[in-house]
């Protein structure tokens, strides 16, 4: 296998770094110094003195061991003393194997039109005496008197199927040059942002067409603006804001502060019902329900979001058992909730 040279981050680390506001950008300089040093190292248990740090980064000594003690905080390094020197060691690290699954996921998400070789056979002739006959010749083959059987194949190639956000902005005949513009900008954008959740092409395709409908000018900084939005936020909280600008005309879309937010919180978290539900990704707003999007399944309720984890959070303990409060949560109160649960 191939050695990849693409750094990638988990999307919940994220979203424990923007709680940090002014440190946000500072963690993530400090994690993929770290995370660079892992790649040239070849292990997670780097050796990276606050010296060296310094050098490498351009940082001065007290902000490298203050971003580097948040960092221990959040349990994204831990710290391990090896004779004289202390060797860090980080956590949350994809393998060569997941960081290509990822890549393949990203450049899927807009599909590219891929150029393919049309195998051509030129004629070849046959080694067998020349077949002469007067029969009117088929479709399939010609014999030609005193010459050799001539025959061709064509491979067919299948045409790739275009993303949902293309659809949408051919059907509201947005210039085809522009699409590819958008597509071409978008693919960097998400390299940028590490962007590895999926998309929500048709709420990003009803933005993008309202601006252009509208002589809404944006550019790359505008697009990594909006993607960033919809890397943070859940799809609720993004559909009343795009819904709420288009009809007010505004130039922007315009989302909440993160500690005003009544869904980011939840991210991330666990529930426990008839099944333990891991990892909320998503929050969504369909027929008068709550659909709640978590790693391998998906469930709709007509409870909010808050009533739900009030209720129902499953929080691990260090022994790996469902904690009392939960398990007394539990009992008897599948009854009461009306909910549907669906597999991913």
């Amino acid at each position: 296998m191939n050695e990849v040279d693409e750094l990638i981050i988990h999307p919940h680390l994220m979203q424990k770094f923007l709680k940090y506001e002014k440190d946000y950008s500072n963690l993530l300089a400090l994690y993929f110094f770290y995370l660079y040093q892992a790649k040239l190292q070849k292990t997670n248990s780097i050796l990276a003195t606050d010296n060296f740090t310094k050098n490498g980064i351009g940082w001065g000594l007290d902000k490298v061991k203050r971003i580097k003690r948040i960092l221990k905080e959040l349990k994204v390094i831990t710290l391990t003393q090896k004779s004289t020197y202390s060797y860090i060691q980080i956590l949350y690290i994809y393998t060569q194997k997941k960081t290509i699954e990822i890549l393949k996921k990203i450049t899927g998400i807009f599909k590219q039109e891929k150029s393919s070789k049309s195998e051509i056979l030129s004629p070849k002739k046959e080694t067998k005496k020349p077949v002469v006959s007067f029969n009117k010749s088929s479709k399939s083959e010609i014999l030609v008197p005193n010459k050799a059987k001539v025959t061709a194949s064509v491979t067919h190639v299948k045409p790739q199927e275009k993303s949902i956000f293309q659809k949408a902005l051919e059907e509201n005949h947005i210039d085809s040059s522009k699409i590819i513009s958008l597509r071409t900008t978008l693919k960097e954008v998400f390299i940028e942002l590490n962007f590895t959740q999926l998309l929500n092409q048709t709420l990003l395709a009803k933005w993008i067409i309202y601006c252009e409908k509208n002589a809404i000018s944006y550019n790359k900084s505008h697009l990594t603006h909006w993607i960033k939005n919809f890397q943070i936020y859940t799809t609720i909280e993004l559909e009343k804001a795009i819904y709420t600008s288009i009809t007010k005309k505004w130039k922007n879309f315009y989302m909440p502060e993160l500690k005003d937010s009544n869904y980011v919180k939840y991210l991330g978290r666990d529930l426990m019902l008839d099944k333990h539900l891991k990892n909320l990704r998503d929050v969504k707003f369909k027929e008068d329900k709550f659909v709640y999007i978590f790693e391998k399944i998906t469930i709709t309720s007509k409870e909010t979001i808050e009533a739900l984890f009030e209720k129902y959070e499953y929080i691990k303990e260090k022994s790996g058992a469902i904690p009392l409060s939960v398990k007394k949560l539990l009992k008897g109160c599948f009854t009461k909730l009306e909910t549907t649960i669906s597999p991913r």
